[in-house]
């Protein structure tokens, strides 16, 4: 379950940095004067911008938190 988790927000996370490439070129197109805006440190939009990563982000870290259980053989060995 936690690799399945984990490969999970490793693709929403992909796909995250993905449409932020996307929107910033968007940006880009629109005027260089509109990227730089975009990379503001004083604007909210720029700390919006980040929310696509915020899932994949979440399941990593929830992958990390979750305890690894291991498979009990019949035999009494383990995998």
């Amino acid at each position: 379950m936690v690799n399945l988790m984990r490969s999970a927000g490793h693709g929403m996370l992909a796909a995250g940095g993905f449409l932020i490439l996307l929107y910033l070129f968007a940006i880009y197109l629109k005027s260089p004067d509109a990227l730089y805006d975009a990379f503001n440190p004083f604007a909210i939009s720029t700390y919006l911008m980040l929310l696509p990563m915020m899932p994949g982000t979440f399941l990593l870290w929830l992958s990390d938190q979750l305890p690894v259980r291991r498979q009990h053989r019949p035999d009494g060995q383990t995998k």
